[in-house]
């Protein structure tokens, strides 16, 4: 499951490279071609063209279905109100690159005999920009997953005990499973700023993504996901907790008391083998932690809770 996860999250980021670096050169190539239509680029065209291109880079949410419709019909009037040929082509342009408000002075450059090539041609020089943006997006999310990925798989089995800040242990399986989490299920995390703990790392992450993933599953890929990292006091002692909440169908009373039970599961044949839950609770349990469960109808909540070993420090913070 995870490795179907992590193909899919970095195959998302690589298809919109591919598909925007075509579009990139299909641009550049109708770029050139428009050219010669501009032979003569006054002086006062270029500060045109620069706010344009500013603005159209800063929007980050451009208007569509209705409020686009609104947006150009208010752009069309007071393109018509000054007269300007091909109204309804540039008012579609301006509301396409997110600019909706018309500077005094680009209405005299649009009433010049060349400022339909002129506009087009900011189009163009816009989209290009747009899109190595997008690339560079793109190969930077690729990029935190394989690292993520990375982080993930350096399982050591003489691994030493270190000190973490758990919030970026769970963004690194988070951002592993993103592939899951993404089509119907709304996740919200809470992680509020805690002393790091000392701890096995990698069989931490063991026990998150096996959390993670059950409660994914048992959504059936739709629902909300509740993830939370703070800190309490348990028998006078300071611990950290993580708390995964879920929306699904709960566990039936009459097993919650087995599911840490080795290979007890309640998943089909051949598709669970029941030792997911038993082996997050030994890991936890090799930590002198504690794994809590909570169920009813629509809500499960598992609770980890782990010790702090300098009290000093939580202390001071909870003080």
């Amino acid at each position: 499951m995870t490795v179907t996860s992590v193909a899919h999250e970095i195959n998302s980021p690589l298809s919109a490279v591919i598909l925007t670096s075509d579009s990139i050169r299909e641009n550049i190539s109708d770029f050139f071609k428009q050219l010669p239509q501009l032979e003569s680029i006054s002086k006062k065209s270029f500060p045109f063209i620069y706010s344009i291109i500013e603005q159209a880079l800063n929007q980050e949410n451009l208007p569509t279905g209705i409020e686009f419709r609104q947006k150009k019909s208010q752009v069309l009037t007071e393109l018509e109100e000054n007269k300007i040929e091909f109204s309804e082509q540039y008012a579609d342009i301006f509301v396409t690159l997110g600019v909706v408000e018309l500077q005094e002075e680009w209405i005299q450059i649009l009433h010049d005999f060349n400022s339909k090539a002129l506009l087009l041609l900011t189009e163009k020089i816009v989209t290009i920009l747009q899109g190595t943006n997008a690339i560079q997006s793109s190969a930077n999310r690729a990029i935190k997953i394989a690292q993520a990925l990375k982080n993930f798989t350096h399982f050591d089995p003489k691994a030493e005990i270190k000190t973490i800040q758990l919030s970026e242990s769970l963004n690194q399986i988070l951002t592993i499973l993103q592939g899951s989490l993404k089509h119907g299920i709304e996740l919200k995390t809470n992680f509020i700023n805690i002393p790091p703990i000392e701890c096995y790392p990698d069989e931490l992450n063991q026990v998150w993504t096996n959390m993670i993933q059950n409660a994914i599953q048992s959504m059936n890929g739709k629902g909300k996901l509740n993830i939370e990292i703070n800190q309490t006091i348990l028998k006078n002692n300071p611990f950290a907790y993580v708390s995964i909440e879920d929306s699904g169908p709960g566990v039936p009373k009459e097993i919650l008391d087995k599911i840490f039970d080795p290979f007890f599961t309640t998943k089909p044949i051949g598709q669970g083998t029941g030792l997911g839950l038993y082996i997050s609770k030994q890991i936890i349990e090799k930590h002198k932690g504690i794994i809590d469960v909570k169920s009813a109808k629509g809500n499960t909540k598992f609770i980890v809770y782990l010790p702090y070993s300098q009290k000093s420090n939580l202390e001071e913070n909870l003080s």
